[in-house]
């Protein structure tokens, strides 16, 4: 078998969490605009505009005010044991539980907390040897003997 040991990476700013975030707010101001223009003017076609505008506004203003969240790093043991080290205390979490694994977002959970740790974000390599780790959660045995 390989190694499935990945060092300490930090979590960095995906790209895909961004349009996705600027995507759900704009898509909510603008229902939510458009809801309230047909109910106090009653006319469908000035909340089609009213609505576009605040999809478009909500946009361009999500772009500059929503930052990406520092979480932490992690690390693939040599075992296949996943652990998070988090920023703000300098804790260490080994044996940490898997909130939600997918092609291209894997949640890991410690207590309360969560760490996302995106595909676009992450060397595909890394990526792949966390996904492993996660899914199959195979035994490992470390040996001192290199094959």
């Amino acid at each position: 078998m390989s190694d499935l040991s990945v060092s300490w990476l930090g979590v960095s700013r995906s790209a895909w969490r961004q349009r996705l975030e600027v995507g759900a707010l704009a898509l909510t101001a603008g229902v939510a605009t458009a809801l309230t223009l047909v109910v106090w003017l009653g006319s469908e076609p000035i909340a089609t505009i009213g609505g576009a505008g605040a999809m478009l506004l909500a946009t361009l203003t999500g772009r500059r005010l929503l930052r990406p969240q520092r979480g932490g790093h992690w690390s693939v043991r040599a075992d296949g044991v996943v652990a998070i080290w988090w920023d703000e205390g300098r804790q260490v979490s080994n044996g940490v539980a898997v909130a939600f694994v997918s092609s291209f977002l894997i949640v890991l959970r410690d207590g309360r907390r969560t760490l996302e740790v995106w595909r676009d974000a992450t060397p595909p390599v890394a990526f792949r040897r966390l996904s492993v780790a996660l899914r199959w959660r195979v035994a490992r045995t470390v040996s001192g003997v290199e094959s």
